[in-house]
């Protein structure tokens, strides 16, 4: 399993989400083993288990959400990932435009391990409902996850995109929107 060594962005991954569930290329190059292929997480490992590698490095996948999309908490190996934090993902000047997608933090919780329990947090974007006519309806419902363990008691991973590649999005977004809208 591949891990990145350079963080994306949300907004990268957002953009990840898209064109691969709609077969597009992506507009421009980051590392090829930024992101893993569709994975169904085995419910029975644990947080370090799937990530398989440094725990300062994220570990990006695909799944399909299952029906537990709205609950709180998701089984995982001994504990569970329990949700706390939920915002939108926008592009340029933040709240002025529609978001593109979306993210659901949860954290890692284990009553028989406390050594580990809270270190760990699983992030599950998924992108805004304006763009789910851009792919095939099978693709609707999947997630970008990533599972990355904390580092000095700051959630890890999730910066912002520079300016230039954040004009570069905003202009894949509108022409993908606009080529599904013919």
């Amino acid at each position: 399993m591949a891990n990145s060594s350079t963080p994306l962005t949300e907004e990268e991954k957002i953009t990840y989400l898209l064109c691969t569930m709609a077969g597009r290329p992506f507009p421009f190059t980051t590392p090829a083993a930024a992101i893993n292929t569709i994975d169904d997480v085995d419910e029975c490992k644990e947080p370090w288990e799937i990530s398989a590698g440094p725990a300062d490095q994220e570990y990006n996948f695909y799944t399909k959400l299952r029906n537990n999309v709205g609950q709180s908490e998701k089984p995982v190996g001994e504990g569970i990932w329990k949700f706390y934090d939920q915002s939108s993902i926008f592009l340029m000047n933040g709240r002025h435009d529609p978001p593109i997608g979306s993210v659901r933090k949860f954290r890692y919780h284990n009553k028989r391990n406390a050594n580990e329990s809270r270190k760990w947090i699983l992030k599950e974007y998924t992108i805004a409902d304006r763009f789910k006519c851009c792919v095939p309806k099978n693709n609707e419902d999947y997630a970008l996850c990533t599972i990355v363990k904390k580092v000095s008691g700051r959630d890890a991973g999730g910066s912002s995109s520079g300016l230039v590649t954040r004009n570069l999005l905003q202009g894949f977004f509108d022409q993908t929107l606009r080529e599904n809208s013919q």
